[in-house]
């Protein structure tokens, strides 16, 4: 019995440290913290989506892949993008007991196609907000919804802004064309 609590603990702190080390590079490549999304505010982001099995999403930096599955449950396709790659293991072995019509990938989405999409969903930082709108303006469905945890992004007005708790959740339209 002991023997098996020692290698159950030597298991456990080989994955720790597997984690550890992809998370390290993820943050010395990003410069970015990964902060996970609550529930509640993931909630609220799914339900101003509005999202039916017609419509395609993405989260970008979809972490341990919360938002992915709570939007998945309304038979959207949907897409995370993650480059922590001990994280998007979790989400597909979760995803393969769900059978959801998701998926998550390890590229980087700043190389990605976003045109195909009907929403996006990001929790990212000021520098990353405004390079993801610096990359993506005019490349994106007009029309769809970019729903943004937090950060707002520059030189765009939200067509509504939601606060659940302490954070902000800003809900905007891609413009037919740029601003």
């Amino acid at each position: 019995m002991v023997n098996l609590i020692l290698f159950l603990i030597i298991l456990v702190l080989l994955a720790l440290s597997i984690f550890a080390v992809f998370y390290l590079l993820y943050l010395f490549r990003t410069g970015i913290p990964f902060v996970p999304t609550s529930k509640p505010v993931a909630q609220k982001m799914v339900e101003l989506a509005e999202l039916d099995a017609e419509k395609k999403f993405v989260d970008l930096g979809c972490g341990e892949g919360t938002l992915v599955r709570m939007a998945g449950k309304s038979g959207a396709h949907g897409v995370g993008y993650e480059l922590i790659l001990p994280l998007v293991w979790l989400c597909r072995g979760a995803n393969r007991l769900q059978k959801r019509p998701i998926e998550f990938r390890t590229e980087d989405f700043f190389q990605a196609e976003l045109k195909e999409f009907d929403v996006i969903f990001c929790y990212l930082w000021p520098n990353a907000m405004k390079k993801f709108w610096t990359t993506f303006e005019g490349k994106l469905k007009p029309g769809a919804r970019i729903i943004s945890h937090q950060f707002p992004i520059e030189n765009l007005t939200p067509e509504k802004t939601e606060i659940v708790g302490k954070s902000k959740i800003f809900v905007y339209r891609v413009p037919a064309t740029s601003p």
